[in-house]
């Protein structure tokens, strides 16, 4: 399925079913519950593991950042990307270069 290119109606079919699984663990359910539910309504056993633990690993990498937002994370990481672009600009207004970034 890697190589094949998906329809816009197989695309948004899938979307809706990742969104699917992601709310089922999101409520706790256990991976393998939910890989049971799409073997049943026709998958194969290994796409259907495969499926659910991307989509748990994505929900857990959300889950990370929001805590480290959440943490005050991501502030710092703003503050380092405003200091680079004030930083190229300073370097290019001293030594005449062409390029600014607004």
């Amino acid at each position: 399925m890697a190589d094949e290119e998906l329809s816009a109606e197989d695309q948004q079919e899938l979307d809706e079913l990742a969104g699917l699984v992601a709310e089922s663990l999101a409520k706790g359910e256990k991976p393998a519950d939910v890989s049971k539910q799409l073997v049943s309504n026709g998958w194969e056993q290994d796409a259907a593991d495969e499926f659910v633990a991307s989509i748990g690993q994505h929900l857990a990498n959300a889950q990370r950042a929001a805590a480290q937002s959440d943490e005050g994370g991501g502030g710092m990481g703003w503050l380092i990307w405003i200091g680079a672009l004030l930083f190229i600009n300073l370097l290019s207004w001293l030594f005449g270069w062409s390029f600014w970034i607004y």
